[in-house]
């Protein structure tokens, strides 16, 4: 099995989208200008281990990346939030 993550923005909504290897979806939506995208670089469950902030909750994204493309994963959602913000 494989998990599956669809993120999508779309107008002032950002929604995220895991579909887990035994088919279970769930999702997590936010209004762009207030989601906060953290890298914990060390002290969380894995090195570079990044999480979506908003709603009143915290998600993890790109658990199935590798150590190295976490990070690039990262600097991506932070470019492109402060796109849509303008």
């Amino acid at each position: 099995g494989e998990i599956l993550e669809v993120l999508e923005i779309a107008g002032n909504d950002l929604i995220l989208t895991r579909t887990d290897p035994d088919g279970r979806r769930r999702s997590w939506s936010c209004n762009t200008h207030w989601v906060r995208v953290t890298d914990y670089d060390h002290g969380g469950p894995v090195p570079h281990y990044i999480t979506l902030n908003g709603n009143g909750r915290q998600v993890e994204i790109g658990a199935f990346l590798s150590e190295d493309e976490r990070p690039e994963l990262y600097r991506d959602l932070r470019r492109r939030l402060a796109e849509t913000r303008g």
